[in-house]
């Protein structure tokens, strides 16, 4: 089933997970970029990001982080392995997630098709409910030549950062969530965090805030959210 991007029901408490796949993450070969950006960009559109995890390239791992975090969060975002190599199964982990088959879709075979892609048809072996999201490239206008992929509220990014950040950027409605709007307030302070905590500890009115402490060698910053 293919859509377009469209903001979710309004709502206050609009949640999301981040599940980060690869080994190369965990052994410290490739520097997972992706985490801040997904953050970052939820946060904008008003969504809490309540966990992330990072997982190696296994089906029941994968399958297993999925069903969890799909049951707690509104959203969950994957990224990473998507692709045509033995150790990109993202795509199964989703349907074993979620007791689907893998099945060839018939828009994902023309796309590939028409990309001229050879030996990529693996990527059309999707979730038999997976639905598929036609998104705009923000930087060119044009429509996304390949969709983004999702099982009911987990969306399967890929996992290469440039790529990843165009998906988003062209999908924002699916996330948007217009009730909330997060602020963010520093204050920096030339003095040590210890003689300043006991302030924060006199009774004061309640906030729908988040109170940070950043210190540093020089400081600290606190942070209000």
């Amino acid at each position: 089933m293919a859509s377009r991007a469209s903001a979710p029901p309004p709502g206050r408490n609009v949640t999301a997970g981040i599940i980060i796949v690869g080994d190369e993450i965990l052994k410290g070969h490739t520097q997972d970029t992706n985490t801040y950006f997904l953050c970052r960009t939820l946060r904008s559109l008003g969504v809490q990001v309540c966990r992330v995890s990072v997982v190696p390239d296994e089906v029941a791992t994968i399958a297993a982080e999925i069903t969890s975090f799909s049951s707690r969060f509104t959203h969950v975002l994957t990224a990473g392995g998507i692709g045509p190599t033995h150790d990109d199964v993202t795509f199964e982990a989703a349907a074993q997630a979620f007791g689907d088959e893998l099945k060839p879709h018939p828009e994902l075979q023309a796309a590939i098709k028409a990309l001229g892609k050879q030996g990529w048809e693996k990527l059309s072996l999707v979730p038999s409910s997976a639905r598929l999201h036609y998104g705009t490239d923000p930087h060119t206008g044009r429509p996304f030549k390949f969709p983004l992929v999702s099982v009911r509220n987990v969306y399967l990014f890929p996992g290469i950062p440039e790529l990843l950040r165009r998906v988003l950027e062209g999908l924002k409605g699916l996330f948007q969530n217009t009730a909330v709007q997060f602020h963010l307030r520093e204050l920096y302070v030339a003095a040590d965090e210890a003689s300043i905590a006991p302030s924060w500890l006199r009774p004061r009115p309640t906030l729908d805030a988040g109170l940070a402490w950043v210190p540093t060698l020089t400081g600290a910053a606190t942070t209000i959210r």
